[in-house]
């Protein structure tokens, strides 16, 4: 009786850790993520968690957001930005995205773990927030900065990641 309990419970925990999202992985930066084309599996996974706008898995939302930059249609580009920082910051556990989450909420989840970091998201989500639901015009200059300060972003995401990958050795 008690090794057909144990048995139940082992499967039913291996249930639920199958089918559920739980990332065990070390967060780790896909260079895919920064600069490829091709997202691996685990970030298109977790693109389903993004604001419906930014579902899109068949694109890279950096890369999109660079090619709209390039076009002049800012206020595209931020759309994509603020998914690409969103994927990156959970990623590295700064926040967790979840369906349902507002921006205010992400913003508050990651000014508690970098503020730094926070501080950076919180400027793309005021353009975004503009942009996308006030529907008011990003321009070339705001969008330039906005830029810039994703790739302090980046740069710090990068060293955290680094520095978490050289203590664990």
């Amino acid at each position: 009786m008690l090794a057909a309990l144990l048995i139940g419970l082992v499967s039913l925990l291996a249930w639920v850790f199958s089918n559920s999202d739980f990332d065990f992985t070390p967060g780790n930066v896909e260079q895919s993520l920064l600069t490829g084309e091709q997202l691996d599996r685990q970030t298109r996974q977790r693109m389903e968690h993004l604001p419906e706008a930014l579902r899109d898995t068949s694109v890279n939302p950096r890369a999109q957001a660079e090619r709209l930059m390039q076009a002049g249609q800012y206020n595209e580009a931020v759309i994509y930005l603020y998914g690409h920082q969103l994927l990156l910051l959970d990623r590295v556990h700064w926040l967790r995205l979840a369906r349902g989450k507002t921006n205010s909420r992400y913003v508050r989840e990651t000014k508690r773990s970098q503020p730094d970091a926070g501080n950076r998201l919180q400027q793309t989500v005021s353009a975004f927030e503009r942009a996308y639901f006030g529907r008011h015009e990003i321009s070339q200059a705001e969008f330039q900065r906005l830029w810039e300060t994703n790739a302090v972003l980046e740069q710090s995401i990068q060293a955290a990641d680094s520095v978490r990958k050289t203590g664990a050795a």
